[in-house]
């Protein structure tokens, strides 16, 4: 809907930077002022294009259907948790080893950027009971051989992020702190810098934390949200996440 809606996507982007400030990150007011700037200058007109048509619409899991007409060697798998609409297609005859389009879902050498950390997490919980895959192509990137080997990389690099960000809220953080701790990425975030991924991605991983009582926030100073862990084992806040990604209900609910 917010794709087909020439009005979606322009809303979307601008109701995120209500959230920026919260994480602390510096330059929201500046980038928020910006955007809007560059939209007020745009016709009715020009901002049609933000929007797209949509020609097959995927409505369930199952062989990918044009005009009405199966192709059962197509077959197509809601994997949300990057963007809510994120899709697999599965190519290959039942029985044979299979080819996987699978987006930004998967990707090789970098990780993707969970939307959802809790959806993202139960969709790489699916692909991994998946067996018939011999090649995983992404939308960039190398392709994927070992689709097993991938997902079960994503699913460590997250459990050690999890785990980093709920050490580092011993103290009271924000998001930004989260974000640019040494080593936190792989490359250096300057924290006198607007980069939107990266305090997006601390805040995924803050937001999964809070939703199982491992963090709370203690307090708010000029609209930037402070949270201080719970003080439990990693361990045992890492089992009730588990027990989340487990519950199907749970990604029902946020999507």
């Amino acid at each position: 809907p917010e794709i087909c809606n020439p009005w979606g996507l322009i809303h979307m982007w601008l109701s995120r930077h209500h959230i920026l400030p919260a994480t602390g990150m510096p330059g929201t007011a500046k980038v928020r002022d910006r955007a809007m700037e560059y939209l007020s200058k745009k016709s009715m007109a020009e901002s049609l294009r933000f929007s797209l048509q949509v020609d097959v619409p995927i409505i369930r899991d199952g062989p990918l259907s044009l005009d009405g007409s199966p192709i059962t060697r197509v077959q197509t798998r809601h994997l949300p948790g990057h963007s809510p609409g994120s899709i697999g297609l599965f190519v290959g005859r039942e029985g044979e080893e299979k080819v996987l389009l699978c987006g930004d879902v998967l990707l090789y050498p970098i990780t993707p950027h969970p939307d959802d950390l809790l959806v993202y997490l139960q969709t790489l919980n699916y692909l991994a009971t998946v067996d018939d895959v011999a090649l995983v192509l992404p939308a960039h990137g190398k392709a994927v051989r070992d689709l097993q080997s991938r997902v079960r990389f994503l699913q460590q690099h997250h459990e050690q992020r999890l785990m980093h960000t709920l050490d580092a809220c011993r103290e009271p953080r924000c998001a930004w702190d989260i974000a640019t701790m040494p080593k936190y990425f792989d490359t250096y975030v300057a924290p006198d810098k607007f980069n939107y991924l990266a305090a997006k991605e601390a805040l995924v991983h803050m937001e999964l934390l809070s939703m199982v009582d491992a963090l709370h926030r203690t307090q708010v100073n000029d609209h930037v949200h402070y949270f201080q862990s719970s003080g439990e084992p990693f361990d045992k806040v890492y089992g009730r996440i588990l027990g989340l990604i487990q519950d199907s209900t749970v990604s029902i609910m946020r999507y």
